[in-house]
């Protein structure tokens, strides 16, 4: 035992602390100390009988030296020991190590962090296993023969499970137990509906597997235990042998009961009553077996969720608590139909717990790991983050839900109202819907007719696949490859039959009479460029089909499917978008003021009106009169330091995210040469902005004198409460003394106030916003605000900049300048 040791103890200190090798020498010097401090005397200076001679008893200076002596080897060989138990796997007498594992079914996954021993996420898994085994036969009937828990190895299941392996330590001098006894230990508390070691975890009893480590075992690191595989893994042991009575000390199998399949119930946590789904399924995602041990942690959620750590914190930590189900769609191995536990997504799932993770408890902290939640995308059925209709609830704003206006990107906040049903197709303002199959089928069901727009349209080249998708509203393309929508499905129109019937001069023309119908349709002034071309094979979609002209004869141009073997297809181009056109517009029937003074402006009603925010705040107004172009004021920027300014379009609330919405950094100012003027020009970021009926731009004023806007309709735009929503407000253009009076009225200037006084305030009109006047059907920009004008009773009038011949002239050069730049 004793050289065992020594073997073992080669790290603890030179040879010579053992051995006085100085000692050796032919002249000694005898203050000479070796190794610890022991004095070196020459070999053979004394004997035994000296040490203990007659009666003197030993000096001094030799009882120090022998009860040092005595002392570090004392000391050594408790240190050999030690180390040889903890480093070489020598137990102790009394000592019995059963080695177990099991299968944790929920609350904790695998993660590749836990195949790393210095990852700090299996430091922390590691030593919570460890303090579960150490609770479990800490409070057994063992417990005074229990001396302590080890957690050897975490290793990845089926289905990315996790699987731990852990040693037991018991004393067996006190009691002799055998593997059966501890099994049925484990196996209780894991039947145990309130279990408190295992709170937050559920463990299929199936995979626990205990038995006492043998020898031949020792010898072998914990984690390559050839005769106690890992769950799910191939045995490779020597196949000769085999695991019996002889071997283990006691090997009990596991009971042949299972688990009762899992079904779905009702909701029972009254925390997540105002859940989407009605019913759910124990154990939850966070291992609780039933509603009464959900109790247990309900103040802690309840904590979670007063912190506001996050909006939907509510909502997320109910779906685990309260996770969805759905019946009957899996079969369980022993072929009984099984209830389906449906998941949070797992970016949901990051979301909320990057900002709430560290507040939960521990014990509920560890049984969250987003990583094992499926993506939304990934094929995998899950329960998705909360459509932006809660979050309008939940940011207080439950009045914008089913209000007619969309709020949110994903029209959730509109989609599911009684007039809408899901996939219906939004007849852009207002809250008229109707269904697919009813769009482009030549009948006006919406009452702007927006049903029949975009019918006839372009799709760019090469094809883009999100081009293709099925929109809720019309975006142009000013060129591409005519394409055709009927019941909501795109398809792209063939011509290879038009040259089989007609005549070339025949076929030309019909293929440019459809491109001129398309562009009108479009709101585009004409048509640039019509041409049949061949269609490339990087254009070719899959599940895109064709169609082509029922009756090339008939004046009235009808399609039908087809293969279109040659893919011969149009391709054209559009002239410029018409200025000042709005397509879903609607006349009010119901204005807010007698008179049609002020109305709440729809969706599409000023696709040219922008706001302008600076760092994140609305500061100005704007109006587009270019993809790339915006016209304010310069008062919105001077006295202003640097900041992010950026333009925001298509919006009828500051604070709406309708999938028609667009923003654009602001990178450059163009002041106006015209003495006196304030008027800019704004350009926007190198991308244009995409042209749809609710981003388009107004025209350029055509009056050359300001008495030529007397007569004219115009309006004014301003922001109600809150800055939501615009609001137009009619007014009329005016002189003389009136506007000469006004602070701040020069040349170049003109006014304009509403066309009858009211007694309460009407809107907010921001620096920069546009007079707009109608002149031949069509909207231009007269006149730029030259300041803000707060909300106010009465009918004041309003300072503008007025838009001259010569303000458009340096507009038109100046943007033609850039475009010939670039």
């Amino acid at each position: 035992m004793a050289s065992g040791i020594r073997r073992g103890l080669i790290v603890l200190g030179p040879e010579s602390t053992f051995r006085a090798k100085g000692c050796d020498s032919p002249v000694p010097d005898p203050d000479k100390t070796v190794g610890v401090g022991v004095p070196c005397v020459r070999s053979g200076s004394m004997t035994d009988s000296d040490l203990f001679s007659r009666g003197r008893g030993c000096s001094r200076r030799w009882c120090v030296c022998l009860i040092l002596a005595v002392l570090f080897v004392s000391l050594g060989a408790a240190a050999g020991i030690y180390f040889a138990y903890q480093f070489l796997g020598l137990e102790l007498p009394h000592e019995r190590v059963f080695r177990g594992m099991f299968q944790v079914r929920s609350g904790d996954r695998w993660t590749s962090q836990l195949a790393d021993h210095t990852n700090p996420s299996y430091i922390t898994t590691a030593q919570q296993y460890a303090a579960r085994l150490d609770s479990v036969y800490g409070n057994s009937v063992f417990k005074n023969v229990f001396i302590r828990s080890e957690v050897l190895q975490l290793d990845r299941g089926p289905n990315d499970t996790l699987v731990v392996h852990f040693n037991l330590h018991i004393n067996y001098r006190r009691l002799h137990l055998d593997a059966a006894d501890l099994y049925l230990v484990l196996v209780t508390e894991i039947r145990r509906a309130n279990s408190a070691a295992l709170t937050g975890i559920s463990i299929d009893e199936d995979t626990v597997e205990i038995q006492e480590r043998r020898p031949a075992l020792d010898v072998m690191p914990p984690h390559l235990d050839e005769d106690f595989p890992n769950l799910g893994a191939q045995r490779v042991a020597n196949p000769d042998v085999t695991p019996s009575r002889n071997h283990l000390t006691t090997s009990t199998p596991p009971p042949t009961t299972t688990l009762p399949p899992r079904r779905c119930q009702a909701l029972d946590v009254n925390l997540c009553a105002n859940l989407h789904h009605n019913v759910t399924t124990y154990p939850n995602l966070l291992g609780h077996s039933d509603s009464h041990t959900v109790e247990r942690d309900i103040i802690s959620v309840r904590e979670v969720i007063d912190s506001e750590c996050h909006a939907l914190a509510q909502e997320f930590l109910c779906e685990l608590l309260q996770p969805d189900c759905r019946r009957a769609q899996t079969m369980n191995p022993s072929g009984v139909f099984e209830d389906h536990l449906i998941s949070p997504c797992r970016d949901f799932c990051e979301e909320v717990m990057s900002t709430c993770g560290r507040r939960l408890p521990p014990h509920l902290r560890l049984a969250i790991d987003c990583s094992n939640f499926p993506v939304l995308d990934g094929g995998h059925e899950c329960t998705a983050k909360p459509g932006c209709a809660r979050e309008l609830r939940v940011k207080g704003w439950p009045e914008r839900v089913c209000d007619g206006v969309v709020d949110c990107a994903d029209m959730s906040d509109e989609d599911q109202c009684s007039n809408c049903g899901s996939g219906a197709f939004r007849c852009g303002s207002g809250s008229a819907c109707v269904s697919q199959e009813r769009r482009c089928d030549g009948i006006e069901d919406c009452p702007n007719g927006s049903d029949e727009r975009g019918c006839l349209s372009l799709t760019p080249t090469p094809t883009d696949p999100d081009a293709l998708k099925e929109q809720q509203w019309t975006k142009y393309n000013r060129e591409g490859l005519l394409r055709y929508t009927e019941g909501g499905i795109p398809t792209r129109v063939c011509v290879d039959n038009i040259n089989k019937t007609l005549t070339t001069q025949e076929a030309h023309q019909l293929i440019h009479n459809m491109a001129e119908v398309t562009c009108d349709l479009l709101s585009y002034g004409g048509v640039e460029l019509v041409e049949v071309v061949t269609e490339d094979v990087f254009d070719h979609v899959p599940g895109l089909g064709y169609v082509q002209i029922t009756d090339v004869y008939s004046t009235n141009i009808t399609f039908e499917s087809v293969n279109c073997s040659r893919r011969t297809v149009v391709y054209m181009v559009c002239s410029e978008l018409a200025c000042g056109v709005r397509p879903l517009y609607l006349a009010p029937r119901n204005p807010a003021v007698e008179g049609g003074v002020v109305r709440t402006a729809g969706s599409g009603d000023w696709p040219w009106a922008a706001a302008l925010l600076k760092d994140g705040a609305h500061a100005c107004d704007a109006t587009l009169i270019h993809p790339s172009w915006l016209l304010t004021t310069s008062l919105c920027f001077q006295g202003q330091g640097r900041a992010l300014w950026v333009a925001r379009l298509g919006g009828i609330r500051i604070s709406s995210q309708a999938p028609w919405v667009q923003e654009r950094l602001i990178v450059g100012m163009v002041k106006s040469p015209v003495e006196g003027s304030q008027i800019v020009l704004i350009k926007l970021a190198e991308s244009e902005v995409e042209l749809s009926d609710y981003v388009r731009p107004a025209c350029l004023g055509s009056h050359s004198a300001v008495s030529q806007l007397n007569k004219r309709r115009c309006r004014s735009l301003g922001w109600g409460a809150r800055r939501d929503p615009l609001v137009e407000l009619s007014v009329s253009v005016t002189g003389g003394e009136v506007c000469h009076r006004l602070d701040g009225s020069r040349e170049n200037t003109i006014c304009a106030q509403q066309t009858a006084p009211t007694d309460r305030c009407l809107l907010e009109e921001m620096s920069g916003g546009g007079l707009l006047c109608e002149w031949a059907g069509r909207w231009e920009v007269v006149g730029v605000a030259t300041s803000h004008t707060g909300c106010f009773q009465g009918s004041r009038p309003r300072l503008y900049d007025d838009i001259t011949s010569t303000t458009v002239k340096w507009i038109k050069k100046t943007i033609a300048a850039f475009q010939r730049g670039s």
